[in-house]
């Protein structure tokens, strides 16, 4: 098992929108990741990043796309030595378009989905716009490959169907892969950092961690290339 943190990107919102509240209006890009997983000689996807909008954003949108051509999930993945082609499924934390507009460069690869999100309208209006693709839609906590090492577990909140991913390294440590259940790190410690999540989902990140689970939250612009430093020298862990 090989983890690789990649982004399509930043996003650009208001600090609110993702933590606390603040005296006063506050910008921040966040990063906008991606995760491949070697394991078993496939590459598996855990969300497949946003796509370039085609037209320009107004300044004072609440979500800006921050991309670069090099930026695409195609052109991550090449830069780092992953072949889309050799894409074998795509795990989706739920149906957002930072999580899965990356989608449309990858074809006929199967996509895997909680039920609940199939059945919210964005996870409804995905499968209708992708008709061709395999979807496995899961129901509740799955081991995916049923040998321990990938587990789909359900945080709902954000949407009705988000999952977060736990994997296990070759060494017997875990990784989270919290997506949106855990926007920013400071949830995990302040109740007041919550936004669009639920306490039942931030319990069970908050149990994870106190069983020296690493947790790797959605969007947090303090973290997240500390998190990418260590699986690039600890890949395998």
């Amino acid at each position: 098992m090989r983890l690789t943190i990649l982004k399509c990107g930043f996003i650009r919102t208001w600090r609110h929108l993702l933590a606390g509240e603040t005296d006063t209006p506050e910008r921040i890009d966040v990063p906008v990741p991606f995760f491949v997983l070697e394991h078993r000689e496939q590459l598996i996807l855990f969300d497949a990043g946003q796509v370039k909008p085609s037209e320009p954003v107004p300044e004072d949108a609440a979500y800006i796309p921050l991309m670069s051509e090099n930026d695409t999930l195609t052109a991550q993945l090449q830069t780092h030595g992953f072949p889309p082609e050799k894409i074998s499924a795509v795990i989706l934390s739920h149906t957002h378009g930072d999580h899965c507009g990356g989608l449309e460069e990858l074809k006929n690869v199967p996509c895997l989905i909680q039920k609940n999100e199939s059945e919210t309208p964005s996870g409804a209006a995905l499968m209708k716009a992708f008709p061709d693709r395999v979807w496995r839609i899961i129901d509740g906590s799955t081991d995916l490959y049923g040998d321990g090492r990938i587990i789909a577990l359900p945080t709902p909140g954000h949407t009705p169907g988000h999952q977060s991913l736990l994997v296990q390294m070759d060494n017997g440590s875990r990784v989270c892969l919290a997506a949106d259940a855990l926007y920013m790190d400071a949830a995990l410690d302040d109740d007041r950092e919550m936004r669009y999540t639920s306490p039942e989902s931030i319990r069970i990140l908050r149990a994870l961690r106190g069983e020296n689970v690493r947790i790797i939250s959605g969007h947090d612009p303090g973290s997240f290339e500390g998190h990418c430093r260590y699986f690039r020298q600890h890949p395998a862990c």
